[in-house]
């Protein structure tokens, strides 16, 4: 039975709960999605993390990759404090506001990869 399959074959609650899991699980997201497959093929890299507050997830949070010439990239936490973005190989400063504060990190995308930016306000 191939992997399809298998996940078919679930109950709806299992299967509820598999999507939960790989939702609040930033690898194990980038694992069934596809990391380099497509991206790699077009010199792209992903960008990813989870934003969280004394380890409880953010939603709805703009999280922004700016790259070396000034081009701005956002994307916004899910539910469960999770962003990803596909980007450009290259560098790019990446940051997160969360009451006022601005958290900021100097990041490099590489071609076929995915790059993890997680921060957690306390």
């Amino acid at each position: 039975m191939d992997l399809k399959s298998a996940i078919k074959a679930l109950s709806k609650e299992a299967r509820a709960d598999l999507a939960r899991s790989i939702r609040q699980n930033p690898d194990l997201y980038n694992a069934v999605s596809g990391v380099g497959g497509i991206s790699e093929v077009l010199n792209k890299g992903k960008l990813s993390g989870k934003i969280t507050k004394v380890s409880i997830p953010l939603k709805n949070l703009e999280v922004q990759a700016v790259n070396g010439s000034g081009t701005k990239f956002t994307a916004i936490t899910d539910d469960n404090g999770f962003y990803q973005m596909e980007l450009v190989a290259g560098d790019y400063t990446v940051s997160v506001t969360f009451e006022g504060v601005t958290k900021t990190q100097n990041v490099k995308i590489e071609k076929g990869q995915t790059t993890t930016f997680n921060q957690d306000f306390e």
